[in-house]
């Protein structure tokens, strides 16, 4: 999370698109909308492998309150705080780390891509 006074609420997988075969499994926050608030985001995946692709859908809110924000104040653009960092660990022990560029979200969409090291 780039600024740390707002918090995941909920994560979900956005089924429609993710790729057949791929598995997904939030393990923090928790599944429940206005549950436990967290700085960070962990998901399991499983048959997730080059060219293919999933969709993680978020609520943000602020840590101690539910609240609108526009994500890409939270993770990028957001002035003199950092921005977020995506940490991917592959079953192999490979380690993928990319720190979110500033930029837009058209379609409030964010695309991570990296390839395998």
């Amino acid at each position: 999370m780039g600024d740390t006074s707002r918090g995941f609420d909920i994560a979900t997988i956005a089924g429609a698109s993710t790729s057949a075969s791929v598995r997904a499994t939030v393990v923090s926050p928790d599944g429940v909308n206005d549950g436990i608030r967290s700085d960070s985001l962990e998901v399991e995946f499983t048959g997730l492998s080059p060219a293919k692709s999933v969709s993680i859908a978020t609520d943000l809110d602020r840590s101690d309150a539910n609240s609108t924000e526009d994500f890409t104040r939270v993770f990028f653009n957001n002035g003199d705080l950092p921005n977020s960092t995506v940490r991917v660990e592959f079953s192999n022990g490979s380690v993928l780390t990319q720190t979110l560029p500033d930029g837009s979200a058209p379609g409030n969409v964010f695309v991570f891509s990296q390839s395998d090291p």
